[in-house]
Formats: C-alpha cells, sequence, structure tokens
C-alpha cells in the first residue's frame, strides 16, 4: 500500500487555524438552520428562560453530556467496523478537544465517513427530539445544537478529505488523525 495523505490534526496548527476560522460561518449557517427548525417545531415562542443562571449551568451540563455521546458515537461505530480492535477515548486539555480513536485500524471510505458524520446526525436529532418534547428554551436548543454542529469541524473536515481520497482507497485512524492509503 502506497501512503497518500497524512493528517495530524492535533500538532498541525496551521490546519487548526483553518479549521478555527471555517467554524465562525458554519456557526452561522447551523445558527440559523437549527434557529428555523425551533421555529417551525414551536411557532411564536422566542423567549422562555425562567433564570438565566440556572439556564446556563443546564446548558453546560448538556453540552458535556453531549460531547461524552459524541465520542461514544465514533467508539461504537470504530467497534462495529473493526470488532478485534481498541478503541480509546480521551481529551487533549490544552487544545480543548475530546476524541475516540482506534489507532491502526484502516477502512474503507464509506466506513470512515459514517463514523465520521453520525455523532453530528444522532446527536442533532437527540437535541431536537429533546426540544420537541420538553419545554427547553429556544435559545438552549439552538445554543446547545449549533454549538455541537461546530465542534463536529474536525469531523467534517475528516469527511470532505475522505471523499477526495480515490475509490478503493483506505482510512487508517492514528492517535494524532488519520492516514489514507491507496492498494496497488
Amino acid at each position: 500500500m502506497k501512503k497518500i495523505k497524512e493528517i495530524n490534526i492535533t500538532e498541525d496548527t496551521a490546519l487548526l487555524k483553518k479549521l478555527s476560522i471555517a467554524s465562525i460561518p458554519l456557526f452561522v449557517v447551523f445558527y440559523i438552520l437549527f434557529f428555523v427548525i425551533a421555529i417551525n417545531i414551536r411557532p411564536g415562542i422566542f423567549i422562555n428562560e425562567n433564570s438565566i443562571l440556572l439556564s446556563f449551568i443546564t446548558a453546560i451540563l448538556i453540552f458535556i453530556a453531549i460531547i461524552i455521546i459524541h465520542e461514544a458515537i465514533h467508539g461504537v461505530f470504530f467497534k462495529l467496523f473493526a470488532p478485534h480492535r481498541k478503541v480509546n477515548f480521551g481529551i487533549i486539555w490544552r487544545k480543548g478537544m475530546a476524541y475516540a480513536t482506534s489507532p491502526g485500524s484502516k477502512f474503507k471510505r464509506w466506513q470512515m465517513v459514517i463514523i465520521a458524520v453520525l455523532p453530528f446526525i444522532i446527536n442533532s436529532a437527540l437535541l431536537t427530539a429533546a426540544y420537541t418534547f420538553t419545554s427547553q428554551s429556544v435559545s438552549q436548543y439552538v445554543l446547545l445544537a449549533t454549538a455541537h454542529a461546530v465542534a463536529c469541524v474536525g469531523d467534517f473536515y475528516y469527511i470532505w478529505v475522505i471523499l477526495r481520497a480515490p475509490r478503493g482507497a483506505l482510512v487508517e485512524d492514528t492517535e494524532t488523525g488519520l492516514t489514507i492509503w491507496r492498494k496497488f
């Protein structure tokens, strides 16, 4: 096999800056998207804040849970597609990055796209369902759903890179990112 691309998302400061910049338009797009979803679910309800402090603390706790669920979803699909490989979880505190990884595991392109995209889809659906069936405020829902979507910027970048890889390429998960291999 021939290595055709290697991404070190944890140490490539230029890439991290580009992803941070990409987060700005993503924030705007997802804020509008989730706001439109919110007002279509409950038209006419814009403010429902009992306590700003309580709402803020609740949002932080929910966001922590969202990140844990997000990484667990990655882990479940790593295991589903590579059942005999180990899955590790962790946090790089200085970068503010949580991660799930299955170092050395090689996946087909479609498998890695599923691993990368499903946490966004599942968490967005869970947040929308929670908003639909609870008295959660519009602002809290939109903030949480948008913050999670923007936090998926690295996953979206991986998907973009993977989809540009040649057919038949394998994607290796590494402890610092991913490597794309081409079979001979």
